[in-house]
């Protein structure tokens, strides 16, 4: 069976949008700082420049449990609740090559992870603008990305 898999992150509950789409709510979420800091308390998924954070850039990640997929994923959306856009600019998803766990941990210093996040496979990519703050956006995921999804069952992270 062939599935389409929407990764949905703020939505309230997992339901079935039609007969053949699947929703994941992520299992974790955060973002690493230049500095490479990350509580693995803080799942805020905040991402580029923040002047009111001390004036550092950010990294986020997402990971999602795949194991009860049922099939081969053919699509998949990336669903985000924008908030305090301050500009225009483009969001961009990448595979995450540090070990789920490594990346889930946190901690300080971990510059290698914060390049990890903004490096490597494009997995998709979006237009951001200072009106959608506080809105969804679906973020549509690439080839590359559901072929990852697939190739490895347990957890995906981006």
């Amino acid at each position: 069976m062939h599935r389409k898999l929407l990764i949905a992150l703020l939505l309230a509950s997992a339901s079935v949008l039609s007969h053949a789409t699947t929703v994941i709510q992520w299992a974790d979420s955060g973002a690493y700082s230049s500095q490479g800091d990350h509580s693995p308390s803080n799942t805020n998924y905040i991402a580029g420049f923040c002047p009111d954070c001390g004036n550092k850039n950010f990294r986020n990640f997402f990971v999602f449990d795949t194991s009860s997929i049922v099939g081969q994923v053919t699509s998949a959306i990336l669903r985000l609740r924008a908030g305090n856009i301050p500009g225009n600019g483009t969001y961009t998803l990448f595979d995450v090559t540090t070990p789920v766990t490594a990346l889930r941990a946190g901690g300080s210093g971990l510059t290698d992870i914060y390049a990890d996040l903004g490096s490597g496979t494009r997995y998709g990519s979006t237009a951001l603008t200072s009106v959608q703050t506080s809105g969804l956006v679906d973020i549509t995921l690439n080839a590359d990305a559901i072929a990852a999804i697939n190739a490895r069952p347990g957890l995906f992270a981006l």
